[in-house]
């Protein structure tokens, strides 16, 4: 619908939205809870302005609507009350999100547990294989970095590492999701953790970026999340106000700085229920 009518925000309490539009249809007045209305309706947000839930009454019905709300507990709104700005930009992590990683898998897929623990370790601990995603190390050298950790599973290490590409996964999901925001008229953007090495390896596992807009890679900027400054660089690269930016990551650090930078922020938890989640937000 058009929305041709004034938000009236009000302070979240246990209301139902259901039991609001009951009320407001005890005293006559038309309340529906959908967005495909015509004509002159207003747009009452029973909750914040952050996260509310739309009913829509007629416009001539909005002072009388106020009323029963502030009958009901909700406190009158202060006509200079800020609203929170509504997202423009989403920005997608890639690893275990748009693409799978399953890096556990892969190993115990090749190794016994043992094995495969001493395998993790020698190319994970210490950030060593963060010295990859920062692009500050050739493939070569972070390769000596591992077997010099444990040169004992030389072979090992070595086949993990040229095979790895095995563990990057085409997510069928991926570049319909993608174009599904795009086409809502939002930004779409990646930020992500991803090497020089990986990007080359196995390169059809992005098969989604044509569709977006752009976005950091960190092996570029030699920054990693959950570092802030790689989340003021994609701001700074692309004009954004973290305000309006819909972040979505699997890694809970990363979604924690994010929003103490001031990002909104979805941790991915499966592609089914995190689409719901970040469909709800972008209706909102």
């Amino acid at each position: 619908m058009k929305d041709i009518g004034t938000n009236i925000y009000t302070t979240y309490n246990s209301f139902e939205a259901a039991q609001i539009v009951a009320a407001f249809e005890d005293a006559g007045i038309p309340a529906y809870i959908k967005e495909d209305l015509g004509g002159q309706f207003v747009r009452i947000l029973a909750g914040t302005s952050h996260c509310a839930t739309r009913i829509y009454v007629p416009e001539a019905s909005a002072d009388a609507a106020l009323d029963i709300l502030i009958d009901m507990g909700f406190e009158e709104p202060i006509d200079d009350q800020p609203q929170a700005p509504e997202i423009d930009t989403v920005i997608f992590d890639i690893g275990n999100v748009l693409m799978g990683f399953p890096w556990h898998e892969y190993l115990d897929s090749l190794y016994d547990k043992e094995m495969a623990e001493r395998i993790e370790e020698a190319m994970t601990a210490d950030h060593r294989w963060d010295n990859l995603d920062l692009g500050i190390m050739s493939p070569e050298e972070i390769l000596d970095l591992f077997i010099n950790s444990d040169p004992e599973i030389e072979d090992n290490i070595r086949y993990v590492f040229a095979n790895i590409g095995d563990a990057m996964l085409k997510c069928d999901y991926a570049v319909p999701w993608v174009k599904a925001v795009k086409e809502q008229g939002f930004r779409v953007l990646f930020l992500s953790n991803y090497s020089y090495y990986l990007r080359e390896l196995k390169p059809e596992v992005l098969g989604f970026i044509p569709y977006m807009d752009g976005g950091v890679f960190s092996c570029e900027v030699h920054l990693i999340k959950p570092d802030k400054a790689i989340y003021q660089t994609i701001c700074d690269k692309y004009s954004l106000d973290p305000a309006k930016c819909l972040f979505i990551d699997d890694n809970t650090d990363n979604i924690r700085v994010a929003k103490e930078f001031g990002l909104n922020a979805v941790l991915f938890e499966g592609y089914e229920k995190t689409r719901a989640e970040v469909d709800r937000i972008l209706r909102k």
